[in-house]
């Protein structure tokens, strides 16, 4: 189990890492238990203004506050299909 998150997590990082270099906008992935968002990859640093996405029940992430709405779609488009 461990191994399988740690994989996981090796994953999401890479995406984290893409999405930096194709759109220069930093994104944290996390883990949702209802309303909790618990960081799972990606920046270590706290976002002070922050925009949640939400990609599934349990999966999301978390994009600087600024970006706007054209190039938040570009980001959950290219997230979106990295995952799968």
């Amino acid at each position: 189990m461990e191994k399988e998150t740690f994989i996981y997590k090796r994953k999401l990082d890479g995406i984290v890492r893409e999405i930096y270099e194709k759109f220069n906008v930093r994104i944290i992935f996390c883990e949702i238990f209802g309303n909790r968002w618990s960081w799972l990859a990606g920046s270590d640093e706290y976002f002070m203004l922050q925009k949640r996405v939400r990609i599934s029940d349990v999966l999301g992430f978390i994009v600087e506050d600024g970006v706007d709405e054209n190039l938040l779609h570009q980001v959950k488009t290219s997230v979106a299909c990295s995952i799968q």
